[in-house]
């Protein structure tokens, strides 16, 4: 899309701004603000759940932090495609765009926050803001909750943005499809990505349920909750201040060993369950199992260590890659090809992240491979330097390839006679 095509397209959107319809109603695009929703709990365990809260789980934390710290340490870079073969080009300026997003946060940042608005809130927006001749300069982090996709009658799509503060005369920001990154999570339209919080909120809302739990049992002094009986009848007064007294003296951590001393026929009967009758620790445990599941990141990688030996977490790491890196990393670089560059533009430049980084094994496998790619043929001693980042200046007889001497072709090896026996014994002699 060239300048004038971009401008043609935002003022048909302005235009269309007062007939067109919202795309899709949901919770992570709503019609009413969040705090409107989950004012009143909408789970079996009547805890409202929003993307925020859900952060207070430490696997839902450890999770969504363990995948953007991985993006975070990546590089995005722009290849130039040289028919079958791609070369990284540094000096495009979406390269350098990539490198520094913004003048307020660096790539890592960028990029983390971008992973979390997926994974929580299922959308992350980046607004384009372009120079006067249509070339993207910086990429502006929108909040996912302040944007809201809509169409126009003619089947324009295109963005609202309205910041959390603005007040009810404050008129939203139109911006076009063209200049938005919308990175969507899954989707069922293809249009709004799904808010995993959202879907599994009923399992979010039990996890807090069992934190909130913990969090009262050991207040309580990690005892029980029971009833207080003696013979006789009390006044209301009387039961609560015996309630009172019995509270203060008994409840807390601090409390947690002291000897109850009960008076004039007064007992203690204890009434719920234990923590571990309850499965405490086991339920806590399968939560944090299930939610890793939901990421796609091996339990490992947020300190659940009971199934994981030396043997298997290289094994798990490359799951790790394939199942919760790839497909998040292929869908942020189609979208920056699309929005990034324009059609003519597209068919010589892609964006790619460098998934090496974080694939590559230790040092005794990468040098073991390294060595069989050298003496195959098909590896050069000056590509090894550049995969491990090493200088290669003033090298330039490393840029060839080597091959074992020893090696023949098996044409020419079946073509070759047979030697005689005899003339062998001949030359010995």
């Amino acid at each position: 899309m060239n300048i004038f095509e971009r401008y043609y397209t935002h003022f048909v959107n302005r235009v269309a701004t007062g007939v067109a319809t919202q795309l899709r109603s949901s919770l992570e695009n709503p019609s009413t603000p969040l705090s409107a929703i989950f004012s009143e709990p909408k789970t079996t365990a009547k805890i409202p759940v929003d993307e925020r809260t859900s952060l207070s789980i430490g696997a839902v934390f450890s999770c969504v932090q363990v995948i953007g710290q991985t993006f975070g340490l990546m590089d995005v870079e722009v290849y130039r495609r040289r028919g079958k073969f791609k070369e990284h080009d540094a000096a495009h300026r979406n390269n350098q765009l990539l490198l520094n997003p913004s003048p307020y946060f660096n790539r890592f940042q960028w990029m983390q926050a971008v992973i979390t608005h997926i994974l929580l809130w299922g959308n992350a927006y980046n607004k384009i803001v372009r120079n006067r001749f249509g070339e993207p300069i910086e990429l502006r982090i929108l909040q996912p909750y302040e944007v809201t996709p809509k169409m126009t009658v003619s089947g324009k799509l295109y963005y609202e943005y309205l910041p959390a503060g603005a007040s009810e005369h404050d008129r939203a920001e139109i911006i076009a499809s063209g200049d938005m990154l919308h990175f969507k999570n899954l989707s069922v339209d293809g249009l709004i990505g799904l808010s995993t919080v959202q879907i599994q909120r009923e399992s979010l809302a039990n996890a807090l349920a069992k934190q909130q739990h913990e969090g009262a049992f050991y207040a309580n002094g990690a005892k029980a909750s029971g009833v207080l009986m003696m013979p006789g009848h009390m006044g209301t007064k009387e039961q609560k201040n015996l309630e009172n007294s019995f509270e203060s003296a008994h409840s807390g951590a601090k409390n947690r060993f002291k000897t109850i001393v009960l008076e004039e026929g007064v007992r203690y009967q204890q009434l719920t369950i234990p923590q571990n009758d309850a499965q405490f620790l086991e339920s806590k445990n399968y939560d944090r199992s299930e939610i890793a599941g939901w990421f796609r990141v091996p339990p490992y990688k947020i300190g659940y260590m009971d199934n994981a030996n030396y043997s298997n977490v290289e094994a798990q790491e490359r799951s790790f890659a394939r199942d919760a890196i790839v497909p998040h990393a292929t869908n942020i670089q189609q979208e920056l090809d699309r929005k990034l560059f324009d059609p003519e533009e597209r068919t010589l430049w892609l964006t790619q992240f460098n998934i090496d980084d974080i694939t590559k094994g230790d040092i005794k496998t990468r040098y073991e491979a390294f060595n069989t790619g050298i003496q195959a043929g098909f590896l050069t001693p000056k590509e090894v330097r550049e995969a491990e980042g090493w200088p290669t200046d003033g090298t330039p007889e490393l840029d060839q390839f080597f091959m074992n001497g020893t090696m023949r072709p098996v044409k020419q090896i079946l073509a070759d006679p047979e030697p005689d026996p005899s003339n062998q014994k001949e030359d010995a002699a």
